[in-house]
């Protein structure tokens, strides 16, 4: 993979000149650590140091090491991303320096990896803690350009920090999650657990049955060519542009740190030449 137009992963056009170090079997444990650090150090530039730019200055910025960022993003930077980059970290400060006495594993390089990846995950998930999916209605339409199993991913994540308690965007969230589920070739789990909540009394039969009906008609749909479910960053990138351009000026105004958070992973990727008719139809 040389493009990451190609990539099956949530990744920035920034990251193209490591792809090969990320996602190729063949490489070295030390050339992936390396990877995953550059590539930690890239998030933290372009989604996670505003506050910090503004603080100290650019300039200042760019004099600092990943360690530096680290400490000072701490703050106001949710525990589990902090927890994360420091992990990166700490395998490619090893990966980094040569010693007779420390083995570098591709188990732990490809953790690394698997980690860096992830970042975008908690991004997006404490994106929508703090400004809910639901309001306003295209909310949920701007994260929907993305791919299946990230949505699954952050959507699980907002089920457990929610909990039915939250009563009607709970459910929200959960018809959400059983979609994505089925998008990413997953209807016996979005099923499993439809059924499992039914059981547990967190769910009522009308929303069981409503659920049920509603993947069924997801799953059958799928198995058709055109749908614009994305597969590689580019269908990312025209799923987006597509959503950006029906937007209106209140609906960018009230969703502007997660068109941010879009447009910087769509920055430069080059759309998929998929018909026009097939980016329209709903996603």
């Amino acid at each position: 993979m040389k493009r990451v137009e190609e990539s099956p992963k949530l990744t920035p056009k920034n990251a193209e000149p490591w792809l090969s170090d990320l996602f190729l079997d063949t490489i070295s444990a030390a050339s992936k650590g390396n990877a995953a650090r550059r590539y930690a150090e890239m998030m933290i530039d372009l989604f996670l140091s505003d506050r910090l730019k503004a603080e100290i200055g650019e300039a200042e910025f760019r004099r600092l090491f990943l360690g530096d960022h680290i400490q000072r993003i701490t703050p106001y930077t949710p525990a589990e991303i902090i927890e994360a980059l420091w992990h990166i970290k700490n395998f490619g400060d090893k990966a980094s320096h040569y010693s007779p006495d420390r083995n570098v594993t591709h188990e732990e390089a490809n953790t690394a990896v698997q980690v860096a990846l992830g970042l975008i995950d908690l991004i997006l998930t404490q994106e929508l803690i703090e400004r809910p999916l639901d309001v306003p209605p295209c909310r949920a339409t701007i994260f929907s350009v993305i791919f299946p199993g990230v949505r699954e991913r952050v959507l699980a994540n907002l089920l457990k920090e929610c909990g039915p308690t939250v009563g009607d965007y709970y459910l929200f969230l959960l018809h959400k999650y059983s979609l994505a589920l089925v998008k990413n070739n997953k209807f016996n789990k979005a099923r499993r657990n439809l059924d499992e909540l039914l059981k547990k009394g967190r769910i009522d039969n009308d929303f069981y049955e409503h659920q049920i009906e509603s993947i069924k008609l997801i799953a059958g749909s799928i198995r058709y060519p055109g749908q614009p479910i994305p597969v590689r960053m580019e269908d990312v990138s025209r799923n987006y542009a597509h959503v950006r351009g029906a937007l209106s000026e209140a609906d960018v105004k009230a969703n502007q740190r997660l068109l941010k958070i879009m447009e910087t992973l769509v920055n430069n990727v080059v759309p998929s030449g998929k018909s026009a008719a097939v980016a329209r139809r709903v996603l």
